[in-house]
């Protein structure tokens, strides 16, 4: 979570900079929204540390992985244009996670299955929101850094008010890894909230799905851990659904 902000705030930061020659990127523009950003994060990050003590962390992921869902939902009852083929793309997609996991029905009567939804919940706004500031014209920059700045609050926060938490927490192993995942997940954070720039988000939703894909394959690469055959059955919908989603041509409304 820490390492997350972190990269938020040094790719924003960095990048901003690079771009812009100062850092005049930093005031917002839409404050409501891109702390709202930080917030929502923070609370999904908090509902999937606590599921993780109720659920496998493979059924914590699948049940999660209805927020893209959840994005087109919203878009759709906000009025914008939703065509059948992507409703069908990402509901296959999600279909393709929950096969992939393996998961039993019976997990569906535990508690933390609510976390997890709470955690869906509240990424979905995040995304949803990041869309919202960048068709308003706020900076993916802006939102990035200012995301990062405000979970680091949010932790410190956390740490003052429960350091026992933090203190029972692993010493890193070294720094590389660390920094590397620093890097990468500012990265992502940014590719994911200029993305809706360029396409729709119910073309994107889908395709977020394919990481599952990519943690599966670098899982048997790495650690050879063979693919059960449902993660092959799971493997096969998601990368259906996926392309179902980007051959749809379909243009959404602009959000109201």
């Amino acid at each position: 979570m820490l390492l997350r902000y972190c990269g938020q705030v040094v790719v924003g930061v960095a990048a901003g900079y690079m771009f812009e020659r100062s850092f005049g990127f930093l005031r917002m523009r839409l404050p409501m929204y891109v702390i709202g950003r930080g917030i929502a994060v923070f609370a999904a990050a908090g509902c999937v540390v606590t599921a993780q003590g109720l659920l496998p962390v493979s059924e914590v992921i699948a049940i999660g992985f209805v927020w893209p869902a959840l994005v087109v939902a919203w878009i759709a009852i906000r009025g914008e244009s939703v065509t059948r083929r992507e409703w069908f793309a990402v509901l296959l997609c999600m279909i393709g996670v929950f096969v992939e996991s393996g998961m039993s029905t019976a997990s569906l009567s535990s508690p933390g299955v609510l976390w997890v939804l709470g955690a869906a919940v509240a990424n979905a706004v995040n995304v949803r929101l990041g869309q919202l500031a960048l068709n308003a014209g706020e900076s993916p920059l802006t939102s990035v850094a200012w995301t990062g700045f405000t979970g680091l609050a949010m932790v410190g926060a956390w740490w003052l008010a429960q350091p026992s938490v933090f203190a029972a927490m692993p010493p890193s192993a070294g720094t590389f890894l660390p920094v590397v995942v620093v890097v990468v997940a500012g990265l992502v954070q940014l590719f994911m909230t200029t993305a809706p720039r360029h396409e729709p988000m119910t073309k994107l939703m889908p395709l977020t799905y394919v990481q599952v894909v990519w943690a599966i394959l670098l899982d048997l690469m790495v650690f050879d851990h063979a693919p059960s055959t449902l993660a092959y059955v799971g493997i096969g919908l998601i990368l259906v659904g996926a392309a179902l989603a980007t051959a749809s041509q379909a243009k959404p409304k602009p959000a109201r």
